[in-house]
């Protein structure tokens, strides 16, 4: 369907989704176990990632956000 109305126009752009980690990936990086980083990112102790509840945990951590944690830049941003 055609329209004149330029906000109801589909994007074509190609939006990168970010790239992510595993919990025991993650985990080995940080030198803990993995139910200690699942029971952080339960808590939301950790700006790179979260867990979701349904009817098991679900993880997911954003590799870029946590190279930045690891590398205390988070820490600089906020200074």
């Amino acid at each position: 369907m055609i329209t004149d109305n330029p906000s109801l126009i589909a994007c074509t752009e190609v939006i990168e989704m970010p790239k992510k980690i595993t919990v025991p990936e993650a985990a080995e990086i940080m030198g803990v176990t993995p139910m200690f980083l699942r029971m952080g990112l339960r808590e939301g102790k950790f700006p790179f990632g979260v867990a979701i509840r349904g009817k098991r945990w679900a993880y997911y951590i954003n590799a870029e956000r946590f190279q930045a944690y690891m590398e205390a830049q988070d820490l600089k941003i906020r200074a």
